[in-house]
């Protein structure tokens, strides 16, 4: 650029921009990038956008058919580090004071991985909770609480899927699988966190691919739309992913109202699931049950 700058003007100012498109040329195909299209492959009109990769996703593309890598070779997104420090900072201390917790996020995260105050601040509403002049982990979000909240919403799981008269399995790479004749039909993952990378960029090694009928289901919190509806804003990979995959989001008590509807079917099932939506999206319809 610095040589563009001499580049004197007058007869000689398309070498400028000839330069200019011939520096930037290069360094995108020098860089790890992945290219996310709006159109299918060979069309044009599709909007393209240009993602800084993982070095171990370089080569790879959610527009491109699913070889996404699998859960213990891929690194997290930006915005899933970012809450899972401010998740373990929350539970180390018992209190913090506003500034301070924020100061002690971004020094966690210097230079170019600094992440905008937005998300910082999205990822402390969601695991906090105000008491005088100082924040603490909400009382749902202890640790040992949660984690028999989650094993009991598993058994939730299995007990709705044969009251439904799907087969269950508890097994391949899911929390809770509900077949019906030998296929998947709704695949769930039960997270206390809404750590996205792990499920939308990424597969499970016992991945199965499923047929077009499977949904794939996240069950999280309500307590984290907010922080699940900026992630997808902000990282288009992951919008598209739920939008490819068939992901849908569901409420912990969502899936504790379902439990209570004893006339509810399979059938009705479909339409219910999505009556408490967690996201509402123009780009990809994400219901958050």
């Amino acid at each position: 650029m610095v040589r563009a700058a001499g580049i004197q003007e007058g007869k000689d100012a398309p070498r400028t921009f000839v330069f200019v498109e011939d520096v930037v040329r290069r360094a995108l195909e020098a860089a790890p990038l992945s290219r996310l299209s709006d159109g299918e492959e060979g069309q044009e009109g599709g909007e393209d956008l240009w993602w800084w990769a993982d070095l171990i996703q370089a080569e790879e593309s959610i527009t491109a058919p699913p070889t996404l890598p699998t859960r213990d070779h891929a690194k997290p997104p930006l915005a899933d580090r970012v809450e899972a420090v401010v998740w373990e900072l929350l539970v180390q201390r018992p209190a913090w004071e506003p500034q301070e917790l924020v100061e002690t996020v971004y020094a966690r995260f210097p230079g170019p991985l600094t992440p905008e105050l937005t998300l910082v601040l999205t990822c402390v509403d969601s695991y906090s909770v105000q008491e005088g002049e100082t924040l603490r982990l909400r009382p749902e979000d202890d640790p040992p609480r949660r984690a028999a909240e989650m094993r009991a919403l598993c058994d939730d799981l299995v007990r709705l899927g044969k009251r439904l008269g799907f087969e269950v399995q508890r097994e391949d790479g899911w929390d809770v699988c509900w077949l019906s004749e030998g296929q998947d039909a709704y695949l769930f993952d039960v997270s206390a966190t809404v750590a996205l990378g792990p499920y939308l960029l990424t597969l499970p090694s016992s991945y199965r691919e499923g047929g077009e009928g499977v949904q794939r289901c996240l069950v999280v919190p309500g307590g984290r739309a907010g922080l699940i509806s900026l992630k997808l804003q902000r990282d288009p990979r992951l919008a598209r992913a739920v939008e490819r995959y068939g992901w849908q989001f569901v409420k912990f008590r969502h899936l504790r109202r379902l439990l209570a509807k004893e006339d509810l079917d399979r059938y009705a099932l479909k339409t219910v699931l999505g009556l408490d939506p967690i996201v509402e999206q123009e780009a990809a319809q994400i219901p958050l049950l």
